[in-house]
């Protein structure tokens, strides 16, 4: 039986992690990887940094930590075509995570805003 940590992580997302920045401050991507979510929808609205109007869509619950700034689109790596950018991509704003009783697994909570069509020339 899997740990309640991860018990509900019934779908694929594929994410675009940060793997640095470059010389003028702007992120940079690693390589695709399919992990397991749990993809909610939501209709909120919020301000992003630049006080401008967001709507903060998507909640995911996640087995592991993932970096602000990072890229995910709700589908399986095997989806993705060769030269097609995936549609619907969303970009991790904000990230929490509880620790079970004992303090050794982590549950992560990640919130995600529509960031566009196509995926992150950074990819």
């Amino acid at each position: 039986m899997p740990s309640p940590e991860v018990a509900n992580l019934k779908q694929y997302a594929t994410l675009w992690a940060v793997s640095g920045y470059d010389d003028y401050g702007g992120r940079t991507l690693a390589e695709p990887a399919e992990i397991k979510v749990r993809w909610e929808s939501t209709k909120t609205e919020g301000e992003d940094p630049k006080s401008e109007v967001a709507a903060k869509s998507v909640t995911v619950h996640a087995d592991r930590s993932v970096a602000v700034g990072s890229e995910m689109w709700l589908g399986r790596l095997s989806d993705l075509s060769g030269t097609a950018s995936p549609g619907d991509v969303h970009v991790v704003t904000a990230i929490t995570s509880v620790p079970d009783v004992k303090g050794r697994k982590f549950k992560y909570t990640l919130t995600l805003d529509r960031k566009s069509e196509t995926l992150s020339d950074l990819a």
